[in-house]
């Protein structure tokens, strides 16, 4: 399966690398996926990945998302 995953801190990174353990296709895209991941088998891309994916992965933290902290 082609999976991209969005966001480039451990949460994305950690499930990039056990999807592509689990042999896929995994494209990692976020501002620091380049620094974040030293695992050559993933692939480092922008967020076009998306277009080709069969699963998006959002791994961004809560914030970033766009949602507020409960009051």
């Amino acid at each position: 399966m082609r999976i991209t995953v969005l966001g480039a801190e451990s949460m994305a990174c950690g499930i990039a690398t056990r999807a592509q353990a689990g042999g896929h296709t995994v494209t990692l895209a976020g501002e620091l996926s380049a620094q974040a991941t030293g695992d050559a088998a993933v692939h480092v891309g922008d967020d076009s990945a998306v277009d080709t994916a069969e699963l998006v992965e959002l791994a961004v933290p809560f914030i970033a998302a766009g949602f507020q902290e409960p009051s």
